[in-house]
Parts: structure tokens; sequence; C-alpha cells
């Protein structure tokens, strides 16, 4: 997983995997193999969940081209660019 999202660290992809494990959205099972092998499934509760969220996702599919295109417009200026200097 960890290669498919770059930038996402384990700390962090560890930590939203045990909170949907607690949620009750995915399940993980632990093989007592060297080295030590996770496997996380969904649930049908986290199969439930795709299914009522592939709508929202389709829809912010059609409209990357459009997102991307808004996003520099709304991009600040860094502190040195627009004048302004921290404080001592």
């Amino acid at each position: 997983m960890l290669r498919l999202l770059p930038g996402l660290t384990e700390k962090v992809l560890t930590q939203a995997l045990r909170e949907m494990e607690a949620d009750g959205i995915v399940h993980r099972e632990v093989h007592d193999v060297r080295p030590l092998k996770t496997v996380y499934s969904l649930t049908e509760f986290g199969r439930d969940l795709c299914e009522a969220l592939a709508p929202l996702s389709d829809w912010g599919h059609r409209r990357l081209d459009r997102l991307a295109a808004s996003r520099p417009a709304f991009q600040p200026e860094s502190s040195v660019n627009s004048g302004l200097q921290e404080a001592s």
C-alpha cells in the first residue's frame, strides 16, 4: 500500500488502518511467519461503505481536470513574496 500512495508514512497508514478496524470497516489478520505478515480485508460493512461512496468518487474523478485547473488561482503567496516578515 505504501508503494501505491507516495508520501504516505507507515505510521499514518497503520493509524488509519487501526481506526478502520475499530470502526468495523476492515478486518486485520496477523500471520505468524517471519517476517511478520499482516493482511487487511474489507468487512461486509466496509464493502457497503465502498458501494455508498462510489457515486461520490465517480463525481470527483469526472471533475479532476476542473479541480486541478482551479487550484493555482487559490494558492497563497509565501510570506516572502507578500512582503510579510516574521515578528521577532
